[in-house]
């Protein structure tokens, strides 16, 4: 057994030590803002499992095909990210409660796991390439995904296997190699879902946007932390959405409250709505890929610590209530300059809805501000409308401007201008060698899992 695998194992069992004394703080201190914040810290503790076991399989087995795109350092650099964006959100939701003696318990615990992942991060960076197996494609398997061809039906009226979503969800398979595709008929579905990391290959499909709606309002303002907020909550490895629409309708005053969130590997959201007001999409940890999505919101609303491609998407921009209110599009989370996590936005159109566009006030608008110390979001070969504001980037906390990375290339549109753009450090106008890294087939592995979805995207730069 080498280094590397004895630092997973130390991982592991370190946090398997934690989890039964966090479990306990409900019952011991009988507060009920710590107790739904130690459920969401259980929830990311178990996700932090699994991605240390896929680890630790592809390390011993670079051939296994059950989890990874066959690149395993790319793998690996995906899935110790995710643990390390785990251990902080779970601290700072702990921290959030303001109960000391629960946070002390676990602290010391949390603080070593994340010195040891920090460390099998690192050392990815140096893996020697003859003991991984970097060009294995996995063969195209999956049935297409198609509601002509479903396993089962939801629908709201009784005419399908199901009336509920999450009845479907409950009753398919675990653990699967193949797709299993739920059709959403027709209807308003107010359901809180939930697709956990057993859950592998499932595929829904919904009748078109503005059809198929799955909806709800849980929000920060009604007692819920940004990952129970969301409307449609998935983890489950390969999860596919077509034509559908996610909301959350809690509005601005519901704060932070997610539409969707995604903390699933290799996940693809074709066709889709996502409509929300602040953090409307969660996109939490590992390699996802939106196509021909439209996605609006205000504040931070496009967040996390994801690996993401967002391609050929309509991102708008919403007229704020109040007077002298500003909107940022995104709020990217990398906090390990070694982390595989970032944002890139290619092919997209940027611009406000109806009412922004219409308003004589308009709502300023920015790309983003960093939620993490080492942000990473690229724009590349998109129209950038005069709802941007000229300067295009926000300050959050003191120091991160100059360990950023936001970056431009070959946009158009008025608000492409980066004459104006904030002078820091970490902003950079990029050229296309540089740009190339953030397409889908370099940043997010996508060739190995998009291709057998039969869903089209484009893999490199625009010629």
């Amino acid at each position: 057994m080498d280094e590397f695998e004895k630092s997973v194992y130390s991982a592991l069992n370190s946090i398997q030590r934690v989890i039964p004394v966090m479990s306990e703080f409900s019952h011991k201190y009988h507060n009920s803002h710590l107790s739904i914040a130690t459920s969401d810290c259980l929830h990311l503790l178990d996700s932090t499992l699994n991605l240390l076991e896929w680890s630790l399989t592809i390390v011993q087995n670079p051939k296994v095909k059950d989890y990874g795109t066959g690149d395993v350092t790319a793998d690996l650099k995906t899935w110790l990210s995710a643990t390390l964006s785990n251990q902080a959100t779970c601290m700072e939701e702990l921290e959030d409660t303001n109960h000391q003696i629960a946070k002390k318990e676990v602290e010391a615990t949390m603080n070593q796991v994340t010195i040891i992942l920090r460390g099998l991060l690192s050392s990815v960076i140096n893996f020697h390439s003859t003991r991984l197996l970097t060009n294995w494609v996995k063969p195209k398997t999956f049935i297409a995904i198609d509601k002509s061809n479903a396993n089962v039906t939801v629908a709201a009226d009784g005419s399908g296997t199901y009336t509920k979503i999450m009845d479907a969800i409950t009753n398919a398979p675990k653990r699967s190699n193949n797709r299993y595709v739920i059709h959403i008929k027709t209807g308003s579905y107010r359901e809180q879902v939930q697709v956990n990391y057993e859950l592998w290959n499932i595929a829904m499909v919904g009748d078109g946007i503005g059809k198929t709606i799955i909806t709800g309002d849980h929000s920060n303002t009604s007692g819920y932390p940004i990952s129970q907020s969301a409307t449609f909550g998935v983890d489950g490895q390969k999860f596919v959405a077509i034509n559908i629409t996610f909301e959350n309708t809690a509005g601005e005053v519901g704060k932070q409250a997610v539409a969707l969130r995604s903390g699933a590997d290799q996940s693809i959201f074709y066709g889709c709505e996502i409509n929300g007001h602040q953090d409307t999409l969660y996109a939490q940890i590992n390699r996802q890929f939106y196509r021909e999505c439209t996605i609006t919101g205000t504040v931070d609303f496009i967040c996390g610590d994801g690996t993401v491609v967002f391609q050929d998407c309509k991102i708008l921009t919403r007229q704020r209530q109040l007077p002298g209110m500003q909107n940022t599009i995104t709020a990217q989370k990398r906090e390990d300059p070694n982390g595989a996590s970032g944002f890139s936005f290619d092919m997209c159109t940027i611009t406000g809805d109806s009412a922004l566009i219409k308003s004589k006030s308009r709502t300023q608008t920015f790309l983003g501000r960093p939620w993490g110390r080492y942000s990473r979001v690229v724009f590349m070969q998109s129209i950038l409308s005069d709802v941007i504001d000229p300067t295009g980037w926000l300050p959050w906390f003191t120091g991160y401007e100059s360990t950023v990375y936001y970056a431009e290339y070959n946009n158009n549109g008025p608000g492409s201008d980066v004459i104006k753009r904030v002078k820091w450090p970490g902003i950079h106008v990029i050229d296309k060698n540089t740009a190339v890294q953030f397409t889908v087939s370099q940043f997010i592995q996508g060739d190995s899992f998009i291709g057998s979805s039969n869903i089209s995207y484009t893999g490199g730069l625009q010629l």
